[in-house]
């Protein structure tokens, strides 16, 4: 199998998502009316279903990778001056 983004690739977007979440709930916070609060749960609804989406693409990577379906590439550490 053959990836083109890194686990680490998908934990970013993840962290991203969730900063996304927590500043639209904040803004609830201050919103002024019915409406505006309402546009801001459908988005808060939608990132979530980003979220779950990210979260079982990293549960499916580490599944592939216990299973030897995808190989982890190993650096030599090199200390430079």
């Amino acid at each position: 199998m053959i990836v083109s983004e890194t686990i680490g690739d998908i934990i970013d977007k993840l962290i991203v998502e969730n900063l996304k979440i927590f500043n639209l709930r904040q803004s609830i916070k201050s919103a002024n009316d019915v409406t505006e609060i309402s546009k801001i749960l459908i988005t808060i609804g939608e990132l979530n279903n980003n979220r779950n989406i990210l979260k079982q693409e990293i549960d499916d990577r580490f599944k592939s990778i216990a299973k030897g379906e995808i190989e982890i590439k190993r650096f030599k550490r090199i200390k430079t001056l």
